[in-house]
């Protein structure tokens, strides 16, 4: 076994195409954690941009006309 692993590694095509594998395996997780990571990133900005919206609204209080009975009679007239 041991005559057969020296032999392999005494050919340094076969070291290069291990080598060469790898580092294409490592490339394509990089892109891989890459994209998770944007996609996730994203999503937590879309999350944070719709709290801020519904804060903003909670800040600046119910539109009073949506509750008004004249103003939505009003509405349903047009």
């Amino acid at each position: 076994m041991l005559d057969i692993l020296q032999q392999q590694f005494a050919d340094t095509s076969i070291i290069e195409m291990y080598v060469s594998a790898y580092q294409e395996e490592q490339k394509r997780v990089r892109g891989d954690a890459f994209r998770q990571r944007a996609q996730a990133q994203k999503a937590l900005d879309d999350a944070k941009a719709s709290i801020t919206k519904i804060v903003e609204k909670d800040v600046q209080g119910p539109d009073r006309r949506s509750y008004c009975p004249t103003h939505t009679a009003e509405r349903e007239r047009e």
